[in-house]
């Protein structure tokens, strides 16, 4: 019944052209497609963008509005033309099929729904994404595979989810994120965190370094299972990890988890506390002992920043 409404209305529509704007036409076609109890915004250009909002309505029905996404996203008006994406406040617990089609898209915004995971092979045909966001959601994992290939995606945004577990190939070399240099993880459930951000780092440079926010989790320990090795003759790091807000209790626990010492630490890490690389650990509540004393001494001696509003 729905498809047969739609059929027709678009189809009223279009003996309206001869006298309507394309535009108006556009976005009168869009309104009807529109899931029920949602509103649907076209932006029309060279970069067509659309956005689609239910505002967070809870008689809104997720199966419908499933089934009424797949068929606006997969129509001539949308289908290899829209640029943007975003879908927002729905009650939507999984990513419409539909969306892993539109090849052309390259921001994507799924938003303040109820996602508990990204599905496996659900970007890796979007590779003109430079920007994905899947904020304020319950994703709890990021799964091997999930970013594959996504050369051109420069911001990663996940911040306000339940994420606690991270593939140890999610960010490595060979998911190709070449690209990549903003990754937001911050107010997660994080509790363990490999030396992934390495991958991420090199893809900063000294006057855009990358950025990595994983403040307010809880990250306590440092692991190395994905077996990265440091040494000085590998690619320096430009990136700011902020790092703020978590149970962390001695700075060497980082060193001695990723299996680096401090001096390739330095390596890595050009002019650090000047222009390359910086870490923020404020609001870090570290344990007052002697564990940390050599990495005191030369935070002290360079006049590093590193322990700023942090608590001992």
């Amino acid at each position: 019944m729905y498809i047969l409404h739609t059929l027709l209305a678009t189809t009223g529509l279009l003996l309206l052209s001869v006298s309507q704007p394309t535009v108006c036409l556009t976005s009168a076609i869009i309104g009807t497609l529109c899931p029920t109890n949602c509103s649907c915004t076209m932006t029309e250009g060279s970069r067509p963008q659309l956005t689609v909002s239910c505002f967070g309505q809870a008689h809104v029905d997720s199966g419908q509005l499933t089934n009424q996404l797949n068929s606006l996203l997969s129509s001539s008006l949308t289908y290899g033309r829209v640029t943007s994406l975003s879908i927002t406040n729905t009650p939507l617990t999984q990513v419409p099929r539909s969306v892993c089609q539109l090849t052309t898209l390259t921001q994507l915004h799924h938003d303040k729904k109820r996602l508990t995971r990204l599905p496996d092979n659900s970007f890796t045909n979007l590779t003109a994404l430079t920007l994905l966001s899947a904020c304020r959601n319950n994703i709890r994992e990021l799964q091997d595979g999930l970013f594959d290939g996504l050369h051109l995606l420069k911001t990663l945004l996940l911040s306000y989810n339940r994420i606690s577990s991270i593939g140890l190939r999610v960010f490595n070399g060979s998911a190709v994120l070449s690209s990549l240099k903003y990754v937001d993880l911050q107010r997660n459930r994080i509790q363990t965190l490999e030396p992934w951000i390495y991958y991420v780092a090199v893809n900063g440079l000294p006057e855009k370094k990358a950025r990595i926010g994983l403040g307010h989790n809880n990250i306590s320990f440092f692991t190395n299972l994905m077996g990265w090795k440091a040494k000085c003759s590998i690619k320096t790091m430009h990136v700011d990890l902020i790092l703020e807000h978590n149970p962390i209790k001695h700075i060497t626990d980082i060193l001695r988890g990723w299996n680096i010492s401090l001096t390739t630490w330095l390596c890595l890490n050009p002019q650090i506390g000047v222009a390359s690389s910086y870490i923020n650990l404020q609001d870090v509540r570290l344990d007052c002992d002697c564990v940390d004393f050599n990495v005191f001494k030369f935070i002290f001696a360079s006049q590093d920043g590193i322990l700023n509003r942090v608590f001992l």
